[in-house]
């Protein structure tokens, strides 16, 4: 059978300081190879790092929570002799299986009231078919996608992801990235309730409206963008509230207010920059300080607080109508596939990858694993709007992303152009 459908998630695995449960030893490391914690300079490692009971359980009142009950931590000593790469060393009891697919660590972190510099997970560990290879190679570096609460419990989530048939056998946490340099003195940095699942939410909320990412960071990228979000109330002259590209994320709460009167209709337009872009809007109707989205039938239900959405500006069905997501198909068949735009849009074709491992690099050792290929609009059949896969396409998993765009749904073929003409007398 081809398969439609993502690569199932692999299971969970926990590491606890009160059970015991995950690890089988707990030590220091430092990437930087002249460091005194790896010449032997430091006589005695291990007594930067060890179990502790709970610096803080207290309840965040603001969100009547108890962010981190814990009896015991990891307790490390953050020292001013190692390099800004130096942390807690914890050995895995099990090792920890990677492919090319990316994986979320999770981590409960508490560090001192201004302590806020950036914190990393490293892995060590080698190839399964690589026998030379040393467990203690660095297999990856990444530091965290959200952002540390300042003096609280905080769950940070990395995305970790390695070549194929890679066995981590230790995590290391670098609980400060900042240079030491200057330091003269150390410092000390709690870890808890450490977990590696498929999932990139943070598993504990310590905020009012979170973001699964740095909130602080800066855009990688240009051809992509928000602009604006143009808010329309009945009987109200409309609004158009501006976006700040210069960061990610843009918190407009105290500067970009919009009133609407009970009874009274909201639309909301966005402007943005790209081919396409996913929007969604919300209202946090009882004021608790999170978004609660209920779906019904593909569509937000009666008092959800996510309102309205556009996504994908469309979608790709099979023929009979139905979802394409997590289908399953005979292999080596043809498989016909229709376009249905969202309204105010139209389709100019669709991308269809077919092959393996297709979150993996498209050539592995030289051997292709995938190929994508555009199918143009005028491939499909202009009334029906269908497109029939070629058998030769139907060769292993197979993605399909429509490609969408803003304006009413002319004739797949033909191509629209504007045109400045000037009439002579």
């Amino acid at each position: 059978m081809a398969a439609l459908a993502a690569q199932l998630p692999a299971s969970a695995q926990t590491i606890d300081f009160e059970t015991g449960e995950g690890f089988s030893r707990l030590g220091v490391y430092d990437t930087w190879e002249q460091s005194p914690f790896r010449t032997g300079a430091i006589l005695s490692p291990e007594c930067y790092v060890g179990i502790t009971d709970n610096p803080d359980k207290s309840v965040n009142e603001d969100l009547d929570i108890q962010p981190n009950p814990s009896e015991k931590v990891l307790a490390v000593q953050r020292s001013r002799f190692g390099s800004n790469t130096f942390g807690a060393r914890i050995d895995l009891a099990d090792p920890l299986h990677m492919t090319t697919a990316t994986r979320y660590v999770h981590v409960m972190v508490l560090k001192p009231q201004g302590e806020t510099a950036k914190i990393m997970v490293i892995g060590l560990g080698k190839r399964r078919d690589w026998k030379e290879q040393s467990p203690e190679t660095e297999q990856f570096w990444e530091a965290s996608s959200n952002t540390l609460n300042d003096g609280s419990w905080t769950d940070l989530v990395f995305p970790i992801s390695t070549n194929e048939y890679v066995d981590i056998h230790s995590l290391v946490f670098v609980p400060d990235l900042a240079s030491p340099h200057l330091r003269t003195s150390d410092f000390v940095a709690y870890f808890d309730e450490i977990e590696i699942n498929d999932n990139p939410k943070p598993r504990i909320v310590t905020s009012f409206y979170p973001v699964n990412f740095d909130a602080e960071q800066k855009p990688t990228r240009t051809d992509r963008s928000l602009n604006n979000a143009r808010f329309t109330i009945s009987g109200e002259t409309a609004k158009s509230v501006s976006v700040n590209k210069t960061m990610v994320y843009s918190n407009q709460t105290e500067t970009a207010t919009v009133t609407a009167r009970p009874g009274s209709s909201v639309s909301i337009k966005m402007s943005y920059t790209g081919n396409w872009m996913s929007g969604y809007a919300y209202v946090d109707w009882d004021n608790d300080g999170q978004f609660k989205p209920v779906i019904e039938e593909n569509k937000p239900a009666a008092g959800s607080e996510l309102v309205s959405y556009t996504y994908l500006n469309g979608d790709v069905l099979a023929d009979d109508g139905t979802v394409l997501s997590e289908k399953r198909i005979p292999f080596g068949q043809a498989f016909k596939i229709k376009m249905e735009p969202a309204p105010d849009f139209t389709y100019t074709g669709a991308v269809i990858t077919h092959g393996y491992n297709l979150d993996g690099p498209e050539y592995v050792r030289d051997n292709r694993q995938y190929k994508s290929i555009t199918i143009p609009a005028s491939s499909f059949d202009s009334e029906t709007h269908e497109y029939s896969i070629p058998t030769s396409y139907i060769n292993g998993e197979v993605h399909i992303e429509g490609l969408f765009t803003p304006g009413e749904n002319p004739d797949p073929g033909t191509e629209s152009q504007k045109y400045t003409v000037t009439y002579i007398n």
